[in-house]
């Protein structure tokens, strides 16, 4: 039986020695970002976030995840002074702050203030538990702060 599963074994490497070498090796790089772990007291929330409302089960379970499987993506935040403002992945910042996680994994960018708001949004509209009152505070928040479409990024005009 021995002799079965060292060539079961051996079979199985060469298949995934295989799939490897056939397998895209292109590196996701976006230039311009910077990957670094940050202090979690040094973020700050988007001023722009739609979302009223975290659901504790739901951050709970994110928790639960981030503890058992580690950070799958890393937060995306952009640097005011000495602290950061989260652009995407306010849940993930308060899974960790539930955890009692002293720092983040995140990737900082330089985004304007219209981005935040339309990409808070943006990550958000898909979300089951956003309700459509949230949806439409947010419009409106964007349309008051960034009334006219030369202020809102060129790929959402």
């Amino acid at each position: 039986m021995s002799k079965d599963l060292k060539k079961m074994l051996e079979q199985k490497l060469q298949q995934n020695t295989q799939r490897h070498a056939l397998a895209a090796q292109d590196a996701n790089f976006e230039e311009g970002k910077e990957h670094i772990l940050i202090p979690v007291d040094k973020i700050d929330p988007n001023p722009y976030q739609p979302r009223r409302i975290f659901p504790q089960q739901e951050l709970d379970q994110l928790a639960q995840s981030i503890s058992e499987l580690g950070l799958l993506e890393p937060i995306l935040v952009r640097k005011i002074d000495d602290r950061y403002q989260i652009a995407a992945g306010e849940r993930r910042w308060r899974a960790h702050k539930q955890l009692h996680k002293h720092t983040i994994e995140a990737l900082v960018t330089s985004i304007s203030d219209s981005d935040m708001a339309v990409f808070a949004l943006a990550e958000n509209v898909d979300r089951e538990d956003l309700s459509d009152y949230e949806i439409g505070l947010a419009l409106k928040q964007i349309e008051n702060a960034f009334p006219t479409k030369k202020n809102w990024p060129s790929r959402w005009v």
